[in-house]
């Protein structure tokens, strides 16, 4: 009942409470609300368990990754001085050739062929020092 005399409404009935959400199952009673935390937490031990696997895939890249490098380290210390030089210029420093070139005032052919007999020097030593340990 609305009166506009009154600010506040005078329907004092208690709303009742619904239990259609209510389903049985096994005979044990379980509500929708229940069965629905029941559906997140098994979806969120799903992805944790794939988050986990995904982890421990990176890590092993990285066990990997870290060997290879341990590997070309190794290596590049068996090199000359000017062999070093002209790799940390081709690719730390990501220069071309005819930069190199001026650099170590040599030709851009003779560059190039000094990138080459690197290369295989390098394959070389890892053909010929693989250690288990590396």
């Amino acid at each position: 009942m609305k009166n506009p005399l009154l600010f506040n409404s005078l329907d004092t009935d208690v709303k009742s409470v619904s239990y259609d959400g209510i389903s049985f199952k096994n005979s044990l009673n379980k509500s929708n609300i229940e069965a629905q935390i029941e559906n997140i937490y098994n979806i969120y031990e799903k992805e944790k368990a794939r988050i986990i696997d995904e982890i421990m895939a990176t890590k092993n890249i990285i066990i990997s990754l870290e060997k290879s490098i341990n590997k070309f380290d190794f290596y590049f210390n068996m090199l000359d001085d000017d062999f070093k030089n002209i790799l940390e210029l081709k690719f730390n420093k990501a220069l071309s050739i005819t930069a190199i070139s001026f650099q170590v005032n040599m030709s851009k052919a003779s560059v190039s062929r000094k990138i080459d007999y690197i290369i295989s020097f390098i394959a070389q030593l890892y053909n010929e020092y693989t250690f288990d340990f590396l």
